[in-house]
């Protein structure tokens, strides 16, 4: 899980040097402890810190994406957005900033 904390106020951040699965799922909290359920279908953004323009990493939805292939796009201070396809789930978390790590 990237997010800091699960608040409103949690932020997620992510290094350049990082890797592994990006993936949004379905959270199940009832027995104190949290569990994956179902997998979300989702579409990445990207917004540059620069120019605060927003551009669509890809046309394709995802289940899950390498985390290191998007991140070859991104510099330092970018955020990753992460857009879920159906409006039935909420996703409170739902950019990334790309920080240095220094």
């Amino acid at each position: 899980m990237l997010v800091d904390e699960y608040t409103a106020d949690g932020q997620c951040a992510v290094f350049p040097e990082m890797t592994g699965d990006l993936t949004i799922s379905t959270v199940d909290f009832s027995f104190g402890d949290f569990g994956l359920t179902l997998p979300v279908l989702f579409k990445v953004a990207i917004k540059n810190e620069q120019t605060n323009t927003l551009w669509m990493y890809s046309e394709a939805s995802f289940i899950k994406i390498r985390l290191e292939d998007v991140l070859k796009k991104c510099q330092l201070g970018d955020r990753i957005i992460l857009i879920t396809v159906d409006q039935e789930y909420a996703l409170p978390h739902h950019e990334i900033v790309v920080k240095s790590g220094c």
